[in-house]
């Protein structure tokens, strides 16, 4: 009996510090930037909302998650860097631009970005840093 109740509490002792150390980095995901790929069906989606749920200070999205916290949603074609493109960047012939203040600090979750964000510069990625 001694037994089964040891090896009870310690598989219990797992299970509660794997929900802990997975709610820890989901945290942290939310402070930071975030890329999320995977196959569909995967369960990227239902990271975003776990994510967008944890976000101190809301979200930016294409997807409303559904919980009461400040967000904006936008189409991708909205987040720009003034009259930049990805080749400026690539070049690194950036030119200032203003920035949303209203989109400080608040993570950018782009559901389904392949379908907006094709990638169109892999070419020149390859040509400039071979």
């Amino acid at each position: 009996m001694f037994v089964v109740v040891l090896l009870l509490s310690i598989v219990l002792s797992i299970f509660i510090l794997v929900i802990l150390n997975n709610k820890r980095k989901l945290k942290k995901y939310s402070e930071h930037n975030l890329i999320v790929f995977g196959e569909k069906g995967s369960g990227k989606s239902l990271c975003f909302s776990c994510i967008a749920k944890l976000s101190p200070y809301g979200y930016i999205s294409n997807t409303d998650f559904g919980f009461n916290k400040p967000h904006y949603i936008i189409k991708p074609n909205e987040i720009t860097c003034g009259e930049n493109t990805a080749e400026d960047f690539l070049l690194d012939k950036v030119k200032p631009f203003k920035k949303h203040q209203e989109w400080e600090r608040k993570a950018v979750l782009l559901d389904d970005a392949g379908i907006y964000l094709p990638s169109w510069e892999d070419t020149l990625l390859k040509k400039t840093y071979k």
